[in-house]
């Protein structure tokens, strides 16, 4: 057991919206990991878009919370992905981010 697993809800990606910046993700691994944010767009290398805190449940478990949050200061759509690393397969499981500056509200009520 060497994977790490994204809760299913997850596993195609985050979407976030300017009044919905933040996101608690279930993750699964049987031993800790690593993890970074990849930009991929151009002009937003270098630059820390996303803030992001794993916490395990409980001392005997499997289960951890990545705890995603977009700031206040960010004001531009975009996409990126956070990267978890197994540290002795080296495997990565990738959750893509986007986000979005628009209100979640009004997405939602045109895809109804």
């Amino acid at each position: 057991m060497s994977k790490i697993k994204v809760e299913t809800y997850f596993r195609n990606g985050v979407n976030l919206f300017s009044d919905e910046r933040t996101a608690s993700v279930q993750v699964f691994s049987n031993s800790p990991f690593s993890v970074y944010v990849e930009n991929l767009n151009e002009e937003d290398k270098g630059y820390e878009l996303i803030k992001y805190r794993v916490n395990k449940t409980s001392d005997d478990s499997t289960e951890y919370h990545l705890s995603v949050a977009i700031p206040q200061e960010i004001t531009h759509n975009f996409k990126s992905n956070i990267v978890l690393v197994h540290p002795v397969t080296s495997a990565k499981t990738i959750i893509p981010i986007n986000f979005d500056t628009r209100s979640s509200r009004g997405i939602l009520s045109r895809a109804s």
